[in-house]
């Protein structure tokens, strides 16, 4: 599982706002062939208890979503299951969709029932969002983390979040 964390405050599809927040976090999700759910519990975990945000006296990198009681928008992201090989985008990693749709499904309910469910919102399935961008981080489970650091050992793609 790959996920990218974004203080991103709409998605738009087809030129319509389909889901927005206030303050918060966008999290883009890439679900790969492997991932589990023991994995879907670890993730859920980490990004909401992952310090982003400042305190009250201005300290960064000191609250997480949870202690703000800020919003979590999360988005099913395949593209960030992408392999380069050669000038090609290879999706192989990727679960297919009916599978993935399940897992992103079981995602928001486990956010849902660790944190307050009316502060966790999806997006529909269907075209590729267009979003406002502002990165934070940009993370994988473990797992994946060590094969990857096995085949690439000196790409700084990823910042590894575990």
């Amino acid at each position: 599982m790959r996920y990218m964390i974004e203080r991103d405050l709409e998605v738009i599809v087809g030129g319509e706002q389909i889901s927005a927040i206030g303050r918060g976090i966008c999290v883009l999700l890439g679900i790969s062939l492997e991932d589990t759910q023991k994995e879907l519990e670890h993730m859920v975990r980490k990004i909401l208890n992952l310090r982003v945000f400042e305190d009250e006296s201005g300290k960064h990198w000191s609250k997480s979503v949870m202690d703000k009681q800020y919003e979590v928008l999360c988005i099913s992201q395949f593209t960030l299951q992408c392999v380069l090989k050669g000038n090609k985008p290879d999706f192989h990693l990727a679960m297919p969709t009916e599978q993935a749709e399940s897992f992103y499904n079981s995602f928001l309910e486990q956010l849902r029932k660790t944190y307050r469910p009316e502060l966790i919102k999806g997006r529909q399935k269907g075209e590729l969002p267009k979003r406002r961008v502002s990165g934070i981080l940009l993370g994988r489970s473990k797992r994946e983390s060590a094969i990857m650091a096995s085949l690439f050992p000196e790409s700084l793609l990823f910042v590894l979040i575990t």
